[in-house]
């Protein structure tokens, strides 16, 4: 007796969807403000504490992304691990996508640790994209 389809499905968009996630975060490596840019939808929320920055198009995309690879640059970043990550289908094209994420620097130190939520749509294509990225503090241990 074998999964019911709806079931299989489900599972395969998680699967998409971790893949989209993973993408992002090795994207975000690269400090190329265009490969961060190609995984978000054509419009994409930013939520932070601080502020909500709506960017509607990729311009506005890149302004942000530049600013978030100059930030880290200046800490000497160079990559992220994420852990429990959490993914909950929400429909045929649309997903959210939580997880806690650690920044190192070159010489391998934590340099930094956040939540993040990301809302993901997906497109005619068939790719998930990020249609909101929600930044918040780390959770406590």
């Amino acid at each position: 007796m074998g999964l019911r389809p709806e079931k299989r499905m489900n599972m395969l968009q998680e699967e998409q969807i971790r893949i989209a996630i993973e993408n992002y975060v090795r994207a975000f490596e690269t400090l190329s403000p265009e490969s961060v840019v190609a995984c978000y939808g054509p419009s994409c929320l930013f939520i932070r504490p601080e502020r909500v920055t709506a960017a509607a198009d990729r311009e506005s995309q890149l302004k942000i992304a530049e600013y978030l690879i100059e930030h880290a640059k200046a800490s000497d970043y160079h990559r992220t691990e994420f852990e429990g990550l959490d993914v909950t289908i929400r429909g045929d094209r649309l997903a959210v996508a939580t997880a806690e994420f650690i920044r190192y620097d070159s010489g391998q130190k934590e340099i930094g640790r956040f939540g993040a939520a990301y809302t993901l749509h997906k497109n005619d294509d068939g790719r998930w994209l990020i249609a909101v990225a929600m930044a918040y503090p780390p959770s406590e241990k």
